[in-house]
């Protein structure tokens, strides 16, 4: 019981001397996760949610899921060129146009699958 009432004279003590940073750090804590709570929206992308009815497969899956849920590998531009928005950051062309050069972006992977 003695070191009971020690400990919260000690602790009274303490907060008699120190009062004025408590206050001060409390006070930033309070501010500080009410931005948070406030501002989450800003930091934390907006999740979307697509119902579709109806029973569908890899190979027949809506555009408006599809666009949802992968990238472009090209985009084609107003001109009629390959844009750079996807997952290419570059191209070449043959002389004929025939053939299409694109170089991936560095932090994306290409893989072939299989279905």
């Amino acid at each position: 019981m003695k070191r009971l009432h020690l400990f919260f004279i000690f602790a009274l003590i303490f907060i008699r001397r120190r009062y004025k940073f408590l206050l001060l750090t409390s006070g930033f804590i309070l501010i500080l996760v009410f931005s948070i709570f406030s501002f989450r929206k800003v930091f934390i992308p907006i999740q979307i949610v697509e119902g579709v009815v109806g029973t569908y497969d890899e190979k027949n899956l809506p555009d408006v899921v599809s666009n949802l849920i992968t990238t472009k590998f090209v985009e084609i531009d107003e001109k009629g060129l390959p844009s750079t928005t996807g997952l290419t950051e570059g191209w070449e062309a043959t002389s004929e146009a025939k053939e299409y050069i694109f170089k991936i972006k560095k932090d994306k992977k290409w893989s072939v699958a299989t279905l």
